[in-house]
């Protein structure tokens, strides 16, 4: 945001939005800050932020705390009020996938019980406030999108409803760099990236997904037939024979933040000297430490020093 985006965007919302930088969401939990009350929309930070102890401490230190969202979450267990909302099939409206296309997603069923869409929510809440203009009609939320961002702007909502576009229509780009970057050269540009030693004793824990899991299980937990995998550490058979460990073996896990216990799985998968967990169980963040990455803020998942010890 610079000062020309703020004075085009106040023509359309009549307020000047704020041009200097915030907190990220994770310099915000993680990091001392002065934040004392969060609104926080389908999102889970108490099972997918690390350090999962700091990050609670956080939420319990709050004097107002929000949540929206279609299930009681860990986070929401912390929250002084839970505002459910529907899910995918119970709203409608435009989606932008990672890929540049929109669509426009139809409503199957009507939500259940006290259920109100997030615009629903959001509107009432600003107009309490005392804000004007604010919409719960997802066909004008899409209006203001293109008057706001202008690769939405040849979009039209019949185009829409009838078929997914992109936003390089009616060009249908599918690559956004085909013959260079978007830097003074036209190349990708690489950083050094800062290098910490492994103590003889310690292995790199990287964390990642399973295809038959889907992030905190919460979508699709509750389905029949689902099955909860356990989540396994996976070892590389050496170092599991210099930690007479075996396969099965129930193993503690340790880091600087934290620690989880798990059941070793030995495979050639991984690398010596690394393991792997996956991400969708709680306690693996347990380990993991709110060490940021420099610029874009975001949590080294795939790079946690830990110890491991076998169990019984």
């Amino acid at each position: 945001m610079n000062e020309e985006n703020a004075k085009e965007l106040s023509k359309i919302w009549g307020f000047v939005p704020p041009i200097k930088k915030g907190l990220s969401i994770t310099e915000a939990f993680l990091r001392d800050s002065n934040v004392k009350a969060l609104f926080l929309m389908n999102y889970n930070p108490a099972f997918s932020l690390p350090n999962r102890y700091k990050v609670i401490k956080f939420l319990k230190s709050l004097e107002l705390l929000v949540v929206m969202d279609p299930f009681m979450t860990e986070t929401a267990k912390y929250a002084h009020y839970v505002l459910p909302t529907p899910l995918w099939a119970e709203k409608e409206g435009s989606v932008t996938n990672l890929d540049r296309t929109v669509k426009w997603r139809f409503k199957v069923v009507d939500p259940s019980g006290e259920v109100r869409s997030e615009l629903w929510i959001i509107k009432r809440i600003a107009e309490k406030l005392g804000f004007t203009g604010f919409h719960d009609d997802p066909k004008l939320v899409f209006k203001e999108i293109k008057e706001v961002a202008k690769l939405y702007s040849n979009l039209t909502l019949d185009e829409l409803m009838d078929y997914s576009v992109d936003s390089k229509y009616p060009d249908h780009e599918s690559s956004l760099y085909k013959d260079r970057f978007m830097t003074p050269s036209g190349k990708a540009k690489f950083g050094l990236v800062r290098y910490n030693e492994i103590s003889g004793d310690s292995y790199i824990l990287i964390t990642g997904r399973v295809v038959t899991r889907y992030n905190s299980d919460e979508l699709i937990k509750r389905v029949p037939g689902y099955r909860n995998f356990s989540s396994d550490l996976l070892i590389n058979p050496e170092d599991a024979t210099k930690l007479n460990i075996k396969d099965g073996d129930m193993v503690k896990v340790v880091s600087k933040c934290g620690m989880a216990v798990m059941k070793a799985k030995l495979t050639n998968e991984v690398k010596v000297g690394h393991t792997f967990a996956y991400m969708h169980d709680y306690y693996v963040n347990n380990v993991v430490c709110d060490d940021l990455d420099d610029i874009s803020k975001t949590p080294r998942y795939k790079i946690t020093f830990v110890k491991i010890e076998k169990l019984g």
